[in-house]
């Protein structure tokens, strides 16, 4: 089994593999010690690999030893290196010890950009994953103690958390990336004299991390240790959407101190992270609606191609970037990825359907290949793996259009959102497989005159949660579950209207909505 989307006329498909094809040419092995570990764009970045992670642990049966690596060089800190470098690297004249670390048996250097403020919490985004994939809660427990012990120096150290507002700071940079603003692009240390700034997606990862770190626990049948996580999210959710929500969407940084000379604009900017913030549920569904009409709105006025920007309006200069250059204003696919996931969630389906209907046009046109950004003119930028964009693209489709998510681990209990009814298709076959464990769930979805049938297979689930998108204007009649009349609601979310119904003990069966 693999995994796999196949519909009646065959559009999706085809995008659908060569989304893996690109996310998986970034996989290569790198050895040290002697152990071959599985890590994403060459040997460099684990934050990369952590945002491909949500692609390919769809296929890859290895989706721990990267992680083992970081997570065993763990500083005292608290804080995790995110690169493997030789020796004669730039990144390694970037930063200072203790964030770079020379392995003279295997010739290496372990390098922590300092002015990043994301590793720690994606390391636990990293680990959420790789054991949804695995299955294994004996591997996800053993690394519970350094998850939060990075979280913890995240949310405490004094170069990491603002003392007046306890909310994750940086240097003046933009969104997530790693140059400071009028220093030198080689340096990527945090010094005295450089403003500081909270960022609103460096919280919704902060603030997503505690979230899982409650759901691992509880996992770990330590319902006090969920508990406190939770309280901790809960607390960290209502400060960062009281300071960084301007009442349209996130702005993009909350200056601390002195605020630099940028210019016009700063608080008309919306940089990429609005997209992550969504799918990390830091928003409300109303404040999520906003950013995602805001990103609509931008379609509309901005003259692009495409609204999916790395931030817009661009800084006049940022280091030695123009405007609409680099990350400085760019298009970027994984911006489209994320912001496609959070439009179906959202009730904003047939946009999600048409952001992804709109990169498959580029990819198609550009001979089956996927640029890490793309110019004013839709020309091909460098800079990153392609392999981060089609990675949220994919993980788009399978789990947003498709709708198959894991809430806990190796498929044990799902939730089936078959979104295919805002689109053109009558029938789609979806399979999601973890390498890593063989586990697998997937569905026949079939729209006829008279409704709608998902016949599903999910061998391991206790439970299935059913949420399925009707045709615009048809309302349900009756559900039956493997011949049985089951008890349903419906739901409206936005411009979707769902069929709301559980399964408990039944891993397969056909379920059958008239309408």
């Amino acid at each position: 089994m693999e995994t796999t989307i196949r519909t009646e006329s065959g559009y999706f498909d085809a995008f659908f593999d060569g989304m893996k094809a690109i996310t998986d040419d970034d996989g290569s092995t790198v050895t040290i010690d002697g152990r071959a570990y599985r890590i994403w764009w060459g040997n460099y970045w684990i934050r990369d690999q952590i945002h491909m992670l949500k692609a390919y642990r769809f296929w890859e049966p290895d989706v721990r030893s990267a992680l083992d690596f970081f997570l065993e060089r763990q500083t005292d800190e608290g804080f995790f290196y995110e690169m493997i470098m030789p020796p004669d690297n730039c990144h390694c004249e970037m930063v200072d010890e203790p964030c770079k670390y020379y392995d003279k048996a295997n010739d290496k250097v372990y390098i922590r950009l300092e002015n990043e403020a994301d590793i720690e919490y994606m390391m636990v985004e990293g680990v959420y994953h790789a054991w949804q994939a695995c299955g294994d809660t004996e591997w996800m427990v053993r690394w519970l103690p350094a998850l939060e012990k990075g979280i913890d120096y995240t949310l405490s150290d004094p170069k990491r958390c603002d003392p007046k507002t306890h909310l994750v700071m940086r240097t003046f940079t933009i969104d997530t990336w790693d140059f400071t603003y009028n220093e030198d692009v080689m340096n990527r240390r945090i010094e005295p004299h450089m403003p500081m700034a909270i960022m609103h997606g460096d919280n919704s990862g902060a603030y997503q991390a505690c979230v899982l770190l409650g759901r691992m626990w509880e996992a770990a049948s330590n319902p006090g240790k969920a508990a406190a996580w939770g309280r901790r999210a809960s607390e960290l959710r209502e400060k960062t959407n009281e300071v960084c929500f301007n009442g349209a969407f996130y702005t993009h940084l909350v200056h601390l101190g002195e605020v630099p000379d940028i210019g016009r604009d700063e608080d008309k900017r919306l940089s990429l992270s609005n997209a992550y913030d969504i799918n990390r549920f830091l928003p409300t569904h109303e404040m999520a609606v906003s950013i995602i009409r805001e990103y609509q709105r931008r379609r509309e006025t901005s003259g692009w191609f495409a609204e999916w920007f790395s931030i817009n309006p661009p800084y006049p200069r940022f280091a030695h970037y123009k405007a609409d250059e680099y990350i400085n204003g760019c298009v970027a696919p994984f911006v489209a990825g994320e912001l496609a996931k959070a439009a179906f969630n959202h009730g904003f389906e047939r946009y999600g359907v048409d952001i992804l209907r709109r990169v498959r046009d580029i990819w198609k046109e550009d001979g089956e290949k996927l640029a890490f950004l793309y110019t004013a003119n839709r020309e091909h930028q460098g800079g990153g793996p392609a392999g981060w964009g089609s990675a949220a693209l994919y993980s788009a489709m399978i789990e947003g259009l498709a709708g198959i998510v894991d809430l806990t681990k190796a498929f044990e209990e799902v939730r089936l959102s078959p979104r295919w009814a805002a689109t053109e298709e009558t029938q789609a076959e979806v399979n999601a497989v973890y390498a890593a464990s063989g586990a697998r769930c997937g569905y026949v979805w079939r729209l006829t005159g008279d409704g709608i049938s998902v016949t599903w297979d999910a061998p391991t689930a206790g439970r299935v949660e059913f949420h399925v998108l009707l045709p615009q204007g048809k309302s349900p009649t009756g559900v039956t579950c493997n011949g049985r009349q089951a008890r349903f609601e419906t739901s409206t979310i936005e411009e979707g209207r769902y069929v709301d119904f559980d399964v408990i003990g039944t891993s397969r069966g056909k379920a059958a909505i008239a309408m």
